[in-house]
């Protein structure tokens, strides 16, 4: 018997039409299982015997559990996540949300004609973990390289969920040097894409009271797919970690 074989592509596509484009919702967990397995025998048959051992190549992953804050619905695995109303706290590398209220989202092109303006303030959020001070005599420490975007400036681990006092200030201290402590001046975000330390860094920049706020998403993974030019890069002087390592404030 012959067999077709689908792109992890078609067979979202194809969930979605059966289920809708957010995916499955339904009053409870279970009525949401018994309908993911009625479209698995649906797919069975019309796929014929299929060894247990190539279900898997189909690629196909769904979830059987959404957390309550989802309005209980399954949400596909490659779709983008709601717009959370505070900080993301974990998992920084995952799906990012297509919003960030309060700043405007670029894609790579509008990135450039902003970078060609000239005007813009591009911050590089790109996490760096920095040579540890009691590092044992002789052990060779190497910091792992990064290039950004040329003209940037890379104000490292300002992204996370939660800051020491002392990395707020660090953060705050460097958008002020960098507006020229103007509220007006347009800043640019960016790390890389399905980075949600640029997120944050935005969204803490707008609570800082910057009114221009601009997040690029894709980050240096979007700018050199078009051709954009990177450079090595280092990190801005971070501080003492060890007095940063203080509880974090409430306002950050």
């Amino acid at each position: 018997m012959s067999m077709t074989w689908f792109s992890r592509q078609s067979w979202h596509a194809s969930l979605k039409r059966f289920f809708g484009p957010r995916g499955i919702t339904a009053p409870n967990p279970s009525q949401r299982r018994a309908a993911i397995m009625g479209l698995v025998i649906v797919i069975a048959g019309w796929a014929g015997p299929v060894p247990f051992h190539q279900w898997f190549s189909f690629e196909v992953v769904i979830a059987v559990a959404a957390p309550a804050d989802e309005a209980d619905e399954l949400r596909f695995p490659d779709e983008p996540p709601p717009e959370p109303q505070s900080y993301k706290l974990d998992n920084y590398r995952s799906i990012v949300p297509l919003t960030l209220s309060g700043a405007t989202v670029v894609s790579d092109a509008e990135a450039f004609k902003l970078y060609e303006r000239g005007d813009v303030v591009f911050i590089d959020v790109m996490p760096f973990v920095p040579r540890p001070p009691n590092l044992p005599k002789g052990m060779i420490w190497r910091d792992k390289k990064r290039a950004n975007i040329k003209g940037s400036s890379w104000l490292a681990n300002v992204g996370y969920g939660r800051l020491p006092d002392e990395m707020a200030r660090y953060f705050k201290t460097h958008l002020k040097r960098l507006s020229s402590g103007d509220f007006e001046k347009p800043l640019l975000f960016y790390c890389q894409k399905d980075c949600w330390m640029s997120w944050n860094a935005a969204k803490r920049a707008l609570q800082y009271g910057y009114q221009n706020v601009y997040w690029y998403p894709d980050g240096t993974d979007g700018w050199v797919t078009v051709g954009g030019s990177v450079v090595a890069a280092k990190p801005l002087p971070l501080p003492d970690m060890t007095r940063a390592l203080k509880p974090a404030s409430k306002k950050d």
